[in-house]
């Protein structure tokens, strides 16, 4: 079974897909994130140093091994030369 055929069969289950549903903000400010710095052409340390964060952190961060704190996600955001907006959305 590829990962696909899993995820897809997964998500079936309305609990499984409630808490997925829940995570995409928080994979979508990643991806965010990450497309910004690369697209600036920033490295992971120089972020980090601009950020005045460690490497490891960004590291991380990025390849989804913490969940950020709005903090955390907002540090980068300022080292990328951005602010972050939240908003309140109604629930499905």
């Amino acid at each position: 079974m590829t990962f696909k055929e899993y995820k897809e069969k997964a998500l079936k289950d309305s609990e499984i897909k409630m808490i997925y549903d829940s995570m995409q903000p928080e994979y979508n400010l990643l991806e965010q994130l990450v497309t910004a710095r690369k697209e600036l052409g920033m490295t992971q340390k120089e972020l980090a140093e601009k950020a005045n964060l460690k490497q490891s952190n960004i590291s991380r961060f990025e390849n989804g091994g913490v969940s950020p704190t709005f903090e955390f996600a907002e540090k980068i955001a300022r080292a990328l030369g951005f602010t972050i907006q939240y908003q309140l959305k109604p629930m499905k």
